[in-house]
């Protein structure tokens, strides 16, 4: 029974996210091939999820009739797509992608640090544009870069370029995004201030301010979702794998970018992230891994702290982790809630639409009986009028043959009578 759940509650998982995808490649997606090809990994041949997730496509109470009928018509395609064609496809896409984000990235780079000198205006422009570079050129043209600086004699500044590490592709992913989805990128940032804003009102007790925490919160998931989105596009076409694992630690990165410091937001906005950020919570410091190396700073000797100060402290973190627990407990309670609602809503729908499926079906059947008596009927008329036109043809025939014995018999009296007369004259010609 266990294993049953199991399998179902995975299924319903796949049909989830197998419309999540249908929907956002509707809309932004229109290589529709690359659509169809990545709808198709994820499905992993559940042509039972396949169908189930084009209905719920077809039925979504959110999205326009067009968006709905291109999501379901992806996921028409994937019934009858060839595994084989799919693979080919993504690394098609991926190598020629690479090509070209390579030859531009490594244009931009070069005219960057062609005349490369100790500005700061020409290193953050040829940092840039070493983050936007193909993964699998990013230490060899690092290198190049930290030449030279070294033969410019800016040595400082080699070193701090030296020590720079190929990013993780989940945090490569979130810096191609800041150049191919840059309204969303600043879209997510500014949903992110709205966020900590919100948070901090929380956390100061301003009223209204757990509905503004709700509304940031939603808005924030949806912009992270749809640069999920975006990013696993530009997985596939580069070549790298649009796991699960990725992608999550893309929207962690995402999230803590959007709510962290302003040196880390300024880094996803520049699309030079060195690596994942993870998000800090509820508190206020939400993720704030630096946006480029930079020298240690001093260490300066804490004050002693009294220990009744370190018990207030103590006491003042548990407050805040129980409002944290809290407002987390009330959120998930909300979600599970809405998502319940909607489960009702769409199971009422159904059965009213059965319903009235049934009543027409009556109807229908109603009709067809009337329309079938009536058939009955004219079939009996008319073969009633069949028989009295027979009768009719017999009954003319037996006046047309006393017609004509009226018409011998006159004829006959009609002779007689002449010979009568006949007979008559010559008697009297005879006295």
């Amino acid at each position: 029974m266990t294993s049953e759940l199991s399998q179902r509650a995975a299924v319903a998982s796949r049909v989830g996210r197998l419309v999540e995808r249908a929907m956002t490649f509707a809309i932004d997606e229109r290589d529709d091939d690359l659509a169809v090809a990545r709808l198709a990994w994820l499905a992993q041949d559940d042509q039972a999820a396949v169908e189930e997730a084009g209905e719920a496509c077809l039925g979504h109470p959110e999205a326009g009739l067009v968006v709905r009928a291109r999501a379901a018509g992806l996921l028409a395609r994937v019934r009858h797509h060839d595994p084989s064609m799919r693979s080919q496809a993504m690394v098609g896409y991926g190598e020629r992608s690479a090509v070209q984000a390579g030859m531009g990235g490594r244009a931009d780079l070069e005219g960057a640090s062609a005349n490369m000198s100790t500005e700061v205006g020409d290193l953050d422009a040829a940092l840039t544009a070493l983050y936007q570079l193909p993964l699998e050129q990013f230490v060899a043209t690092r290198d190049q870069l930290v030449r030279r600086l070294r033969a410019a004699g800016d040595r400082a500044t080699a070193r701090q370029v030296a020590g720079l590490r190929r990013p993780p592709v989940s945090a490569w992913a979130a810096n191609q995004l800041a150049h191919a989805a840059p309204n969303a990128v600043a879209e997510l940032l500014e949903v992110g201030a709205a966020l900590r804003q919100a948070q901090e009102d929380a956390l100061a007790g301003q009223p209204g301010a757990a509905r503004q925490l709700r509304t940031a919160t939603a808005r924030l998931r949806a912009a992270i979702t749809r640069l999920s989105a975006r990013a696993e596009t530009l997985l596939v076409r580069s070549g790298h794998a649009a796991s699960d694992a990725t992608l999550a630690r893309l929207a962690a990165t995402l999230r803590a970018a959007a709510t962290g410091d302003a040196a880390t937001r300024a880094a996803l906005a520049q699309g030079r992230l060195p690596g994942d950020l993870d998000p800090a919570g509820f508190g206020l410091d939400l993720g704030s891994a630096p946006a480029e190396p930079a020298a240690p700073a001093a260490v300066v000797p804490a004050a002693p702290v009294a220990p009744v100060d370190q018990a207030d402290a103590r006491r003042a973190q548990a407050r805040v982790a129980a409002r944290r627990a809290l407002e987390q407990t009330r959120r998930a309670a909300e979600q599970a809630q809405a998502v319940l609602e909607q489960a009702q809503g769409l199971a009422a729908s159904r059965q009213q639409a059965a319903q009235e499926a049934h009543q027409r079906a009556e109807q229908l059947a109603a009709v067809a009986r009337d329309l079938a008596d009536q058939a009955a009927a004219a079939a009996t008329a008319a073969e009633e009028a069949r028989q009295a036109a027979d009768a009719a043809d017999r009954d003319a025939d037996e006046v047309a043959d006393r017609v004509r014995v009226a018409q011998q018999a006159a004829e006959a009296a009609a002779a007689a009578q002449a010979a009568a007369v006949a007979a008559l004259e010559e008697l009297e010609d005879q006295t």
